[in-house]
């Protein structure tokens, strides 16, 4: 047992006593002031026991949050475009390999919107100047939609320009709502953190969740990633576009193949190739049904679902139909051959790397690299299915009636003795309805959050943010300390729209655990503002806990 200094002195006083060497000691006497603390096991310079004070802990830092700030992403404006003929699509380029200068002079001009362009300067022919029409044609897919027609002029020296409207403020809008759209799905619907299997699924999931196959190819933009991204309506080409430009812009290796008939892509995932059909996945105009059958092929199981939808399987190639047809390279992986049972009722978690489907038995769940399969729910067997924060939403396939599934694998009615087609998650909201096509839906709030409780006494209001309506962005949230990026931040963080409903978003963390980047997963362009919300109670790594909230509005600016 450890003793006090005051029973170290009294016992060395009276040792000393018993020695007869000293008299009373009191508390001025030279024995009182040789009494020295020091550890146990250790001894003074003078042989008396040393003791030592209990250590103090340090306490952790206190978290404090010191910024919020508004990212805008870098500008998919073709006004922006640093080298337009550097940027131009590959198979295009190989294929009628235009002339650079003149390219990118009637770029500029098509962009601005000129009614001619002088070319003076240029000596091309009659044939040299085709190929480049043809390539400002092609960037019709994302970007010159209302460009109708390019035409040399008779004396050679002009380029003269149609356009599908004089309306030059209609083209503005769609072109700013052109670019919030694609910017939206190059940066936030599959971020940095996620791996290569997480991108392709984020990526065909939502370009299949906001159009249709449309059929019409009477319409020509219906051929283009324009019209899938605001008419939420296409065809083959447009959807294989899309996914060809948008995949290959995160890092996933993707090419574009087809027929005189169809096509599709090709995606590198792991270091293997799978064939994906987003055109198939997206299901026809009007209907609510999405398939992830057609995700990650093989070459047998491509031939096979071509067959079945009488589409040719004949002069298949890699690119776009040209004078030097090559033949793609073989895709005979099918590790992931479970995708392709999966026709309708599935639900994907990407970020819990989950996927719930049915099949004879119930639902099921497994891995987003199929592997894990369990069951959920035997005996049931949705129609439909919608996931979100950790819940599975359904309608039932014996009465069409909402349900959700609880964590013991029962079932909850949400909407009881009602007929429903249609079923859909955005914003944080819950859809569903009784027309295919979500017309009339009504809507559900999925969570309990309070903006008022969460904006109340303590938190910090951050104020100016705004950023344009054309350019995709993040919010960022910077701490004093490094925080703990294993928690769960969304007990702590939420992203709202005007009305304080939630939104779902992606939550990055930075390497130093300072920084915390706030992603919307659904384009907010027409939302006006959104608000960032956060409040106390976040762990910091070195175990303190987050003093004080903080909030911020975002107001998107149109026309900037």
């Amino acid at each position: 047992m450890r003793k006090s200094a005051r029973t170290i002195t009294v016992l060395l006083a009276a040792t000393l006593l018993l020695a007869g060497c000293v008299g009373p000691v009191g508390s001025g006497s030279p024995a009182a002031s040789s009494a020295v603390q020091t550890a146990p096991g250790k001894t003074a310079p003078n042989g008396t026991a040393e003791a030592t004070a209990e250590p103090t802990a340090t306490p952790a830092p206190v978290p404090l949050l010191t910024a919020i700030g508004a990212v805008p992403d870098p500008s998919v404006a073709a006004a922006d475009v640093a080298d337009p003929y550097a940027a131009l699509n590959r198979y295009t380029a190989a294929i009628y390999k235009p002339d650079r200068e003149v390219y990118n002079l009637l770029y500029r001009a098509v962009d601005a919107m000129e009614p001619s362009a002088d070319v003076s300067a240029y000596s091309l022919t009659a044939g040299q100047y085709a190929a480049v029409f043809d390539c400002l044609y092609s960037e019709a897919q994302l970007r010159f939609f209302y460009l109708a027609k390019a035409k040399l002029g008779r004396d050679g020296k002009t380029v003269q320009f149609t356009y599908t409207t004089d309306d030059t403020d209609a083209i503005q809008r769609d072109r700013e709502t052109l670019e919030a759209r694609l910017g939206h799905l190059l940066y936030n619907v599959a971020p940095a953190n996620y791996t290569d299997l997480q991108k392709a699924l984020a990526m065909y999931q939502y370009v299949c969740g906001i159009a249709d196959y449309s059929g019409d190819a009477s319409d020509p933009s219906t051929y283009s990633p324009y019209s899938i991204l605001l008419k939420q309506q296409g065809i083959c080409n447009g959807f294989a576009n899309l996914m060809d430009y948008a995949l290959n812009f995160v890092g996933v290796p993707t090419e574009y193949i087809s027929n005189e008939i169809h096509a599709w892509n090709m995606v590198a995932v792991g270091g293997k190739r799978y064939l994906m059909d987003a055109t198939f996945g997206a299901g026809q105009f009007g209907s609510a049904t999405d398939s992830l059958n057609t995700v990650f092929m093989d070459d047998a199981t491509r031939l096979k679902n071509l067959q079945d939808n009488g589409v040719g399987t004949d002069g298949i190639i890699l690119g776009y139909p040209s004078e030097h047809d090559v033949k793609p390279p073989a895709c005979t992986n099918s590790d992931l051959a479970a995708y392709n049972k999966i026709f309708y009722a599935w639900a994907l978690d990407i970020d819990g790397n989950k996927v719930y489907y049915t099949d004879e038995v119930g639902v099921k769940r497994m891995n987003l690299d199929c592997t894990g399969v369990e069951s959920v729910a035997d005996g049931v067997f949705p129609n439909l299915m919608a996931f979100y924060d950790g819940i599975l939403y359904y309608i039932g396939g014996d009465n069409n009636q909402l349900f959700k599934l609880k964590a013991d694998g029962t079932s909850e009615p949400v909407v009881p003795d009602t007929a429903l087609c249609y079923l859909a998650v955005a914003d944080g909201t819950l859809r569903y309805g009784i027309n295919y096509d979500g017309k009339d839906a009504k809507s559900l709030r999925l969570t309990a959050f309070d903006a008022k409780t969460w904006a109340g006494e303590g938190a910090t209001e951050f104020p100016g943010l705004a950023v344009p309506r054309s350019r995709s962005f993040a919010v960022a949230l910077t701490f004093s300390e490094p925080m703990d990026g294993t928690a769960d931040w969304r007990q702590y963080v939420v992203l709202a729209d005007a009305d304080g409903n939630p939104l779902p978003a992606h939550l990055i963390w930075s390497e130093d655990g300072r920084t915390l980047t706030v992603r919307p997963k659904e384009c907010v362009a027409d939302m006006g503002s959104v608000a960032v919300y956060l409040k106390p109670g976040g762990p910091s790594a070195a175990g303190g806990a987050l003093e004080g909230g903080g909030t911020a509005k975002v107001q998107i600016e149109a026309g900037k």
